[in-house]
């Protein structure tokens, strides 16, 4: 199976545009600058124990960059869901206790 780091690390040379938000474009090879800047950026912060980053995003351009962020740390992403509320949305959050 093709993990999604290895997806990303294929295409560390590609010029192709690879996301499109907008009138902005960015390549795999931008993409993936991106994202494994913010892979350092998590492995410098990382605590003992899980590896979970929680997100709570919408569906833009920040998304699929910690995405890949996590998968070249080799973290866990957690997506939080913004609708949730009050107890329910606790609850949530303190059982994938995430890292950052």
């Amino acid at each position: 199976m093709t993990t999604i780091a290895e997806l990303l690390l294929r295409r560390t040379d590609d010029d192709h545009v690879a996301l499109y938000e907008g009138e902005s474009t960015w390549t795999y090879r931008d993409f993936a600058a991106l994202c494994a800047a913010r892979a350092v950026y998590l492995l410098e912060r990382r605590k003992s124990g899980p590896f979970h980053i929680g997100v709570l995003l919408d569906n833009r351009i920040d998304f699929p960059l910690w995405i890949g962020a996590c998968a070249l740390a080799g973290a866990t992403l957690v997506g939080l869901n913004g609708t949730r509320r009050g107890q329910t949305s606790s609850g949530i959050s303190t059982t994938v206790i995430a890292s950052l």
